[in-house]
């Protein structure tokens, strides 16, 4: 007999009785009292009085019963959604609160369908290799999906829910993109710019294609990430030195843009040597701001959101004839124009502010045909 089962025996023997008590208006209080079965299997017995009425004294009986029972519950009992937000409360310390944000949307978008229901020690590898199989989606964004899996079973593992880790055994096939695919050359960029310019519509005002354009070319030839490109004030630049320091960031929170100092790694804070083309760009810009000023703002002159600003630049791109255009690319060409030029990797690494040399080599940079020929030419002129 499981506990659960023991349990409900058990709870059906909750009884109320008076008791004699001088310090009350009638003359005695109520108590409850009913018998349960603990997480270990024992018998106990609950008790308490000093209730007014046989009403109260019932009413927390059966309130006392639901969080026992709730309690007794088995590990192995648990769904992946009590898991999950079980998992989630120890990571609000640990985790960015970008990285936190992402996490919840995997699981609201992906897996809290799917899994939410289903107890956690019943999902088989087999189940979940299907699942990923079937998914059509980026590789890098199918990885998220299965790092958050992983994860999430592998404190299912530590809370006695299961035993073994079936993520350790699926195997990620979606497809990959090509060598040339994620990356923008500097033509591509100048196209999007002059979308942006032969935008018509009334509400874009020249402030805000100027910001969205700015946004492109910081991001072309720093690889800033899109919430320190909207952290950008114009103090931040050291036009004498021609440095750019990179030390806060923009973070939506539940929609509502916020400004943080607590960078993905200890890496992403730097000063950044400024190229010559960005070096003007900046220059002519900011010749208008003040020392305060955000380099990019919403409407109101206020920090601009994440994912509003994101939207507006998918949307300039998609109208220049690039229609699966995202942020990150500006960051990826960064780091794969690095590479190209013929850049050590260690050097590349410390401009991309990446944490490991294998993130920038593994991640950032793809190298098509033209780029291994290239190659051979300059180790052998």
């Amino acid at each position: 007999v499981s506990l659960i089962q023991g349990w409900t025996s058990h709870a059906r023997s909750m009884n109320e009785k008076k008791r004699p008590s001088k310090k009350a208006k009638k003359g005695y209080t109520w108590c409850v009292k009913f018998y349960y079965i603990d997480q270990a299997g024992f018998k106990r017995r609950y008790s308490k009085s000093g209730f007014e009425t046989k009403a109260a004294a019932q009413a927390h009986g059966i309130q006392k019963q639901k969080e026992l029972q709730e309690y007794a519950q088995l590990p192995e009992d648990k769904t992946v959604a009590r898991l999950w937000e079980e998992w989630k409360k120890t990571l609000v310390f640990e985790l960015a609160p970008g990285t936190m944000s992402n996490y919840e949307q995997i699981y609201r978008v992906h897996l809290s369908k799917r899994f939410g229901n289903r107890k956690i020690n019943t999902i088989t590898y087999s189940e979940l290799q299907e699942y990923f199989d079937g998914l059509d989606l980026s590789l890098g964004y199918v990885k998220n999906i299965k790092a958050v899996l992983s994860h999430l079973f592998l404190y299912a593992m530590k809370d006695g829910s299961m035993t073994h880790n079936p993520m350790n055994d699926v195997t990620v096939h979606a497809k990959k993109k090509s060598a040339s695919e994620g990356t923008l050359s500097l033509s591509d960029l100048e196209a999007i710019c002059e979308a942006i310019d032969n935008n018509n519509n009334s509400r874009m005002s020249l402030q805000r294609k100027a910001m969205l354009k700015i946004f492109l070319y910081i991001g072309y030839y720093t690889g800033l990430r899109i919430g320190e490109i909207l952290a950008l004030q114009k103090s931040d630049i050291d036009f004498d030195s021609r440095i750019l320091h990179v030390w806060k960031k923009v973070e939506d929170f539940n929609g509502h843009p916020k400004l943080t100092t607590e960078m993905k790694t200890m890496s992403s804070q730097a000063d950044l040597p400024l190229c010559q083309p960005l070096y003007e760009i900046l220059r002519d810009y900011c010749k208008d701001l003040n020392d305060s000023d955000l380099l990019i703002t919403n409407s109101k002159g206020e920090l601009a959101p994440q994912s509003n600003f994101r939207s507006a630049l998918k949307r300039e791109a998609a109208r220049a004839g690039y229609p699966d255009f995202h942020p990150h690319q500006l960051r990826h060409t960064f780091v794969t124009n690095l590479i190209r030029s013929g850049l050590d990797p260690k050097t590349a690494a410390q401009l991309a502010r990446h944490k490991t040399v294998s993130i920038t080599l593994n991640v950032y940079t793809q190298m098509n045909s033209d780029d291994l020929s290239n190659a051979i030419v300059r180790a052998f002129p």
